[in-house]
C-alpha cells in the first residue's frame, strides 16, 4: 500500500512540475479517480449549458469561488459538473494544481512522519531490548557467583552421584565466571546462553535424590524423586519414593507457574542466608500438593529445601504424605525439570499428533 501511494505521489509531483513549466500538454493526464481530487474550486465564472436530451435549452453561470465536481482531466482541459450540467474548461480556471500539490505534499509529509515514528519505535525497542538483555546477562553472572559459593559448601558434603555432579557444575560455573570478565560485552549473551545450556544438560541427566530421616536408624536416607506428567491429563506430579512405597503429589499448570514465579524470591533468601550466616526455617509456600520451606542451619553451612508432599493413596502409591529434604544440587535438578514444563507439554502434544496421523 505504501509503495502504491508513493508511486501516485511521485507521479502527481511530476504532473505539477510539468503544469508549472507549461508543459502539461506534453504530459497528458487522463481520468484517475484515485489520484485526482473529487472536487475543484472555480477561479473564474463558468457558463454551464443546460441540456435536455442533448439539446441546449439554456445556461447557468457558476461564480468564481464555487466548488464543483471534477470529472476528468485531459491535457490542459478539465471537465467539471455543476447541478448535473457539465462544462469543459481550461484547468487554470480551477485550483486543481494547488489541490494536487497540497495532496502530494501532505502525502509526502505523512509518509515522512510515519517513517520517523517507525524509526523512533525501533530505536526505543532496540534500546529496551538491549537494556533487558544486559540485565539478564548481569543476572546470570550474579547468580553464577552465588551458586559457586553454595556449591563449594556442598561439594564434599554428600555422597553418591551428588559429589561428581556438584563438582561438574561448580567447575562449569567457575569457568563461566572467569570467561565472563574477559569476554567483550557484545559477545556475553552468547556466552551466557552456552553456559546455561550446558548447565541444564548436566542437571537434566542427573537423577533427583531427596533425603528422608529414618527415625529408627536416626539418619538421613536417600529417596528418589521424579517430576513428570500424567499420560491422560494436563496435570504434572512429583513422585517421592519408588513404587509402590511412594507419594504422588499433583501439580497443575497454575501451581507450576506460581512456583516458577517464587524462584527469584527463594534465591534471594538463600543469598541472604549465605551473606549473613543465618539459621532459618522459612515458609516458601504451597504449590498444589507440595509445601516448601527454606532451611538454613549451622550458620548457613547447610542450605536445603524441605518438601512436605501429600497425595492420594493407591496400590502404586502407598504413602499418603511424607517430608523430605533437597540439598542445593538436587533442588536445582528438580527446578531444571520444572522449568522444562513447556517442552514436556509440547513433546506430548507432538506424540499425540503423530499418533493421530497414523490412524
Amino acid at each position: 500500500m505504501k509503495s502504491s501511494r508513493l508511486t501516485i505521489a511521485l507521479f502527481l509531483i511530476s504532473a505539477i512540475a510539468a503544469s508549472l513549466s507549461g508543459s502539461l500538454a506534453q504530459s497528458p493526464v487522463t481520468q484517475q479517480p484515485s489520484a485526482l481530487p473529487q472536487e475543484v474550486t472555480l477561479k473564474d465564472e463558468v457558463r454551464f449549458n443546460i441540456k435536455d436530451n442533448g439539446v441546449a435549452i439554456g445556461f447557468v453561470n457558476a461564480k468564481s469561488g464555487l466548488t464543483v465536481k471534477l470529472l476528468s482531466v485531459t491535457n490542459d482541459t478539465v471537465v467539471v459538473e455543476y447541478n448535473g450540467n457539465q462544462a469543459a474548461i481550461p484547468k487554470d480556471k480551477t485550483d486543481l494544481a494547488e489541490r494536487i500539490y497540497k495532496a502530494v505534499y501532505g502525502e509526502k509529509k505523512a509518509l515522512e512522519e510515519e517513517a520517523r515514528k517507525n524509526a523512533e519505535f525501533l530505536a526505543q525497542k532496540n534500546a529496551e531490548d538491549t537494556k533487558k538483555a544486559a540485565g539478564a546477562i548481569q543476572a546470570a553472572y550474579d547468580h553464577a557467583i552465588f551458586e559457586s559459593e553454595i556449591l563449594k559448601q556442598e561439594v564434599n558434603t554428600f555422597t553418591n552421584d551428588d559429589t561428581s555432579v556438584t563438582s561438574e557444575i561448580l567447575g562449569l560455573t567457575k569457568s563461566f565466571i572467569n570467561d565472563f570478565n574477559s569476554t567483550p560485552e557484545n559477545e556475553r549473551l552468547k556466552l551466557v546462553n552456552t553456559y546455561l545450556a550446558n548447565r541444564d544438560s548436566i542437571l537434566l541427566q542427573k537423577s533427583i535424590t531427596a533425603f528422608k530421616k529414618n527415625e529408627i536408624m536416626n539418619k538421613m536416607l536417600p529417596v528418589n524423586m521424579k517430576y513428570a506428567i500424567y499420560n491422560n491429563a494436563d496435570i504434572f506430579y512429583i513422585q517421592t519414593g519408588d513404587d509402590p512405597f511412594c507419594t504422588m503429589s499433583d501439580l497443575r499448570l497454575d501451581d507450576i507457574l506460581k512456583l516458577i514465579n517464587a524462584d527469584k524470591k527463594i534465591d534471594e533468601w538463600m543469598q541472604q542466608c549465605l551473606k549473613e550466616k543465618l539459621d532459618v526455617n522459612k515458609p516458601i509456600g504451597r504449590f498444589g500438593q507440595v509445601t516448601l520451606n527454606l532451611i538454613s542451619t549451622d550458620n548457613s553451612n547447610t542450605i536445603a529445601i524441605r518438601a512436605e508432599v501429600i497425595g492420594d493413596y493407591g496400590k502404586d502409591r502407598m504413602i499418603k504424605e511424607q517430608a523430605v529434604g533437597l540439598n542445593y544440587i538436587n533442588w536445582i535438578c528438580l527446578k531444571a525439570r520444572i522449568w522444562k514444563t513447556n517442552d514436556i507439554v509440547n513433546a506430548r502434544e507432538k506424540k499425540k499428533r503423530d499418533a493421530d496421523r497414523l490412524r
